[in-house]
């Protein structure tokens, strides 16, 4: 057992965030290869790992080493972490950004045929342009551009962190066509 990690997770769980970036750089590419063995797709694998340091952040002061050493409880929180993922995937094989929002909102009931095609187009060639984001990204641009939610909003319904929610829809607008 590497003490150091057992002290790395107590200085996380007092929120000392260049213990937790040392735990992160000291235990990432174990913890990733263990998500990209059981996911099989890198950009799943790299989902599952964030989700898992968020994971390890949020809860480290749970962590009890007379129970298990400190890699053991990373290694089953990203296990865990990969088998929800799998889990979801299954229970939504294929699922379109279509079907995930209600996107009847965008079209006034006023427009003439010919609007209503060059809208459909115009959306379709945003959602495809959306595909190639990762899912909570792609969520978070939805929720903020279709449906008004503020960045403060985001950060607490998905579970991430405000900077993490403002980078993700600057990053992700010009990929979206400028929504």
């Amino acid at each position: 057992m590497n003490t150091d990690h057992v002290e790395l997770l107590k200085q996380s769980a007092n929120n000392d965030q260049q213990a937790f970036k040392k735990l992160y750089d000291e235990t990432s590419p174990i913890l990733y290869s263990l998500a990209l063995r059981l996911l099989d797709k890198k950009h799943l694998a790299e989902e599952c790992l964030q989700e898992t340091y968020l994971k390890i952040w949020q809860k480290a002061s749970s962590f009890d080493a007379s129970k298990s050493s400190s890699l053991t409880w990373m290694y089953t929180i990203t296990r865990n972490t990969a088998l929800d993922k799998l889990r979801a995937r299954k229970s939504r094989p294929q699922q379109s950004i279509v079907d995930e929002y209600d996107l009847s909102t965008l079209a006034s009931s006023s427009m003439m045929p010919e609007s209503v095609a060059a809208l459909g187009n115009e959306v379709k060639q945003r959602l495809d342009s959306l595909k190639d984001l990762k899912p909570l990204q792609r969520e978070c641009i939805m929720l903020s551009s279709y449906y008004g939610h503020t960045h403060q909003e985001l950060s607490k319904k998905l579970g991430v962190p405000l900077g993490t929610v403002k980078a993700w829809i600057r990053r992700g607008k010009p990929q979206a066509i400028a929504i």
